[in-house]
């Protein structure tokens, strides 16, 4: 009996047949094709988060929308010259942000009040 002599390109044309037939019966075996998911059916869920502005550094209001950290700075330079925020119209006092931006991060913001013993400590 004489041996059949393949080139080098019928071995590789051989052996990706060979490659891609042991895939297909591996995926179709596993089941894969069946537990694939369509993300244009699932539906998109909206993150709901909350910031303290009061005690948040620079890296908590950077999350929030269209604040960088150029205007996260400026909230805390503000917050520590002028005082603790008490309501989201009072953001309007940095400069960089207008009614525009305030409308987008409102839904995201908290207020925290001054606790009794925020003060200085009592030396005893």
């Amino acid at each position: 009996m004489k041996a059949i002599a393949l080139t080098r390109r019928d071995q590789f044309f051989i052996t990706s047949l060979v490659l891609a037939g042991l895939i297909s019966v591996f995926l179709v075996r596993a089941g894969h094709w069946s537990q694939l998911v369509d993300l244009d059916d699932t539906p998109i869920t909206p993150a709901h988060f909350t910031v303290d502005v009061n005690e948040a550094g620079w890296p908590d209001l950077v999350i929030l929308p269209r604040i960088g950290p150029t205007l996260a700075m400026r909230i805390i330079a503000s917050r520590e010259q002028r005082g603790r925020y008490e309501s989201p119209e009072e953001l309007m006092r940095v400069r960089g942000i207008g009614p525009a931006i305030l409308e987008r991060v409102s839904p995201h913001l908290r207020f925290s009040k001054a606790s009794a013993s925020a003060g200085p400590a009592a030396d005893n």
